[in-house]
């Protein structure tokens, strides 16, 4: 049996709108019944659903199931690098408003959610960047070659 020369990509969708789903419940003050604060569920679902996000967005970017943006994947490491740079930055200002000047009318886990999100996309941006462009890309060529 002969295989196409290109595989199709990995269905994003539903992870996309189940993760959505999730992280939007972080932003709503519903009370999840269980035997622990009602914000532990709240936060436990935004996690998950970042998480589920997260996912997507790799599968659309990469076109390949799995969850490591290893640096040989990264096409234009000089153009995306700084974008995702500035999204991580975003997302922890948001974080930070969140949980600051508009606590009030946030539940609880929303910022400490969306700072974590934030914190995660600079990491990956400091590693590609270290790694692709910094001072560690002699090391990776030479351990390449």
């Amino acid at each position: 049996m002969a295989q196409s020369e290109r595989a199709e990509p990995p269905s994003w969708n539903r992870h996309f709108f189940i993760g959505v789903l999730l992280l939007i419940q972080t932003f709503v003050d519903i009370d999840w019944p269980g035997p622990w604060n009602a914000s532990f569920t709240t936060g436990t679902l935004g996690l998950t659903g970042i998480l589920l996000i997260y996912i997507a967005w790799y599968r659309v970017i990469f076109e390949r199931n799995g969850i490591l943006p290893t640096t040989n994947l990264w096409r234009n490491p000089r153009r995306s690098i700084p974008q995702v740079a500035v999204s991580g930055a975003l997302f922890i200002g948001m974080g930070w408003l969140f949980g600051g000047p508009l606590s009030e009318k946030m539940p609880a886990p929303s910022g400490m959610i969306m700072f974590l999100l934030g914190s995660l996309i600079l990491l990956v941006a400091s590693y590609a960047w270290l790694v692709l462009l910094g001072p560690l890309q002699d090391i990776v060529s030479t351990e390449e070659e």
